[in-house]
């Protein structure tokens, strides 16, 4: 195992696209409880059911590679584990300072 900055930031930046894609996806096709279009159906929720196991999911991959940011195996670079490990904690709200001294 070599680590690698620019295929860990590419591995941020795909799992940033399928968060965002599910978001965009999830907000056209699901109705909000409260929004202009009425009372939601039961597709609505089992819709925002599978969305909130797809998006854990999705957040769990920005979750591990935080994670390795803090034991220093997402790249050779400390300053840029720790600014990427930071942002995707913060992302996730998980303090990443803490957690790395604790852990």
């Amino acid at each position: 195992f070599e680590r690698s900055a620019v295929r860990s930031l590419a591995l941020v930046a795909r799992d940033g696209l399928v968060i965002a894609a599910f978001a965009g996806i999830a907000s056209c096709l699901l109705r909000v409880p409260g929004g202009s279009a009425g009372e939601l159906r039961v597709v609505d929720w089992l819709g925002w059911l599978l969305y909130a196991f797809a998006q854990g999911t999705a957040g769990t991959g920005w979750w591990v590679l935080a994670h390795e940011c803090g034991h220093g195996g997402f790249s050779p670079s400390s300053l840029l584990n720790n600014t990427v490990g930071w942002v995707l904690h913060s992302a996730l709200l998980v303090p990443y300072f803490s957690w790395q001294y604790s852990h």
